[in-house]
C-alpha cells in the first residue's frame, strides 16, 4: 500500500511539474492548523478518530487570474479510539491506539479577488487519496495500513503583505471514502485497517499559513 501512495505522490508532483512551464502562476503554501474528530460505526463496536494538529503544503497553479489546478498534501497525527462489545477489546471495552492520516489530492480552484486585489478568496473540490496507519505498541504485531480513495472541499483566503508573500486562512473538510466500510479492527495480533459496513469519516478542520507566488 505505501508503495501505491508513494507513486501516486510522485506522478501528481511530475505532473505538476510538467504545468510549470504552460502556467502564468505558480503558488506554494504551507500551513499547520487543527482538526475536528469524528466518529465511525464498527460490527459490534464504535470507533473514534480524535482531533488533533494538521499540517500540509499545497501548490497551485493558475493559468487564469480565476481559474486554477491545486495539489494538496495534509498529515493528521491522531488516536484511534475503538469502543463496544468485541471479543479482543479489553474487558471495559475500550482501546486507544496510535495512527496517523495522510492525505494527497488534486483538484479545480476558483478564485475570486476582491478589494484592491491583495485579497482573494479561493474554493476548490478535490480528489485524490487517503491512508490510514494504526499502530498498537501493545501487540506483537504492532501496524497496519489502508490506502483508500478521498474527497475534499477547501476553502481559503489569501491575503497579500508583499508581491510575493501572503498570509493563508483556510477550512477544510476531507473525506476518506470506504465503500464497503470503516476500517479499523482491532485483534490480538495487533491492529487491522480493513472494511466493514459503509460508513464515511468527515475530516474537518481550521488552518493558517504563508503563501508565496513562484511565477510571475
Amino acid at each position: 500500500m505505501y508503495r501505491i501512495f508513494l507513486l501516486s505522490a510522485f506522478v501528481l508532483c511530475l505532473f505538476s511539474t510538467s504545468l510549470k512551464a504552460q502556467f502564468n502562476k505558480l503558488e506554494i503554501s504551507a500551513f499547520g492548523g487543527y482538526t475536528f474528530g469524528d466518529k465511525f460505526p464498527m460490527s459490534y463496536a464504535t470507533g473514534r478518530v480524535d482531533g488533533g494538529s494538521t499540517y500540509g503544503a499545497m501548490l497551485n497553479f493558475f493559468p487564469r487570474e480565476n481559474y486554477g489546478i491545486g495539489l494538496m498534501y495534509t498529515y493528521m497525527p491522531t488516536f484511534l479510539e475503538i469502543n463496544g462489545r468485541v471479543v479482543d477489546l479489553p474487558p471495559n471495552g475500550y482501546r486507544r491506539i496510535n495512527g496517523d492520516v495522510h492525505f494527497v489530492t488534486i483538484g479545480g480552484i476558483r478564485r475570486m479577488v476582491v478589494g484592491s486585489g491583495n485579497t482573494a478568496i479561493n474554493g476548490s473540490a478535490n480528489i485524490g487519496m487517503a491512508i490510514l496507519n494504526a499502530t498498537d505498541p501493545g501487540t506483537s504485531y504492532s501496524s497496519a495500513s489502508e490506502v483508500m480513495f478521498a474527497g475534499g472541499l477547501n476553502l481559503w483566503l489569501d491575503q497579500a503583505i508583499s508581491d510575493r508573500i501572503g498570509i493563508k486562512l483556510m477550512a477544510s473538510l476531507q473525506v476518506p471514502m470506504q465503500f464497503a466500510g470503516a476500517g479499523v479492527s482491532i485483534g490480538t495480533g495487533g491492529p487491522n485497517v480493513g472494511m466493514s459496513s459503509y460508513s464515511n469519516i468527515l475530516i474537518f478542520g481550521f488552518m493558517g499559513g504563508l503563501n508565496v507566488q513562484l511565477g510571475e
